[in-house]
């Protein structure tokens, strides 16, 4: 899989949204975060509802696992540092 493979139209709106929870999480905490912090930030009910939508995620090449840590693929990193980069810099008015 290339990074362009890597489309988020592929993604159903609640998977749009556990990525979206991910990416966050990362690059606030430097780490993944577990079924329960998903589940708390999400306001779901169940862990399995976040495994259901990390597997989907995972086949549809947005997450990966890496001796039994998920993390995001190579291939979606690319994409949002790609993002990152054409996005311009929030300014705050003093």
């Amino acid at each position: 899989m290339t990074a362009t493979d890597t489309d988020t139209t592929q993604l159903t709106p609640h998977e749009q949204r556990v990525l979206d929870s991910i990416f966050k999480y990362i690059q606030h905490h430097h780490t993944f975060p577990s079924y329960r912090e998903l589940m708390a930030t999400l306001s779901l009910k169940s862990t399995n509802s976040i495994r259901h939508h990390i597997v989907a995620l995972r086949h549809k090449g947005y997450l990966a696992q890496d001796r039994g840590k998920i993390k995001l693929s190579d291939s979606y990193e690319v994409v949002v540092r790609r993002k990152a980069v054409c996005q311009p810099l929030e300014h705050t008015h003093e």
